[in-house]
């Protein structure tokens, strides 16, 4: 339900890794952008679809619909465009 769809990001490398532009995609149109923000090793952010206000460590995207359903393959793009990962609804 759009109340409660979110997807949890973890940083798994070393250092930091800055966010900013940044996409998470579901191949559908449907993209969200990172804002200015730093993960370091071990942190991580939560990526609600639904609308809400920015924390630091839980983004909303204010969307009025679900976007994740079983099957779809969620990914996530750096700001080269470049695919750095992928997880497919089960």
């Amino acid at each position: 339900s759009l109340a409660n769809e979110v997807v949890g990001l973890r940083r798994i490398g070393e250092g930091e890794l800055r966010m900013n532009g940044w996409r998470l995609e579901d191949g559908a149109g449907h993209r969200f952008v990172f804002p200015d923000m730093v993960l370091n090793k071990g942190g991580s952010v939560r990526i609600f679809t639904r609308a809400g206000s920015n924390t630091v460590n839980e983004l909303f995207w204010g969307m009025n619909e679900s976007v994740w359903v079983s099957g779809k393959t969620a990914g996530l793009y750096d700001d080269q465009s470049n695919l750095r990962a992928t997880f497919t609804i089960p």
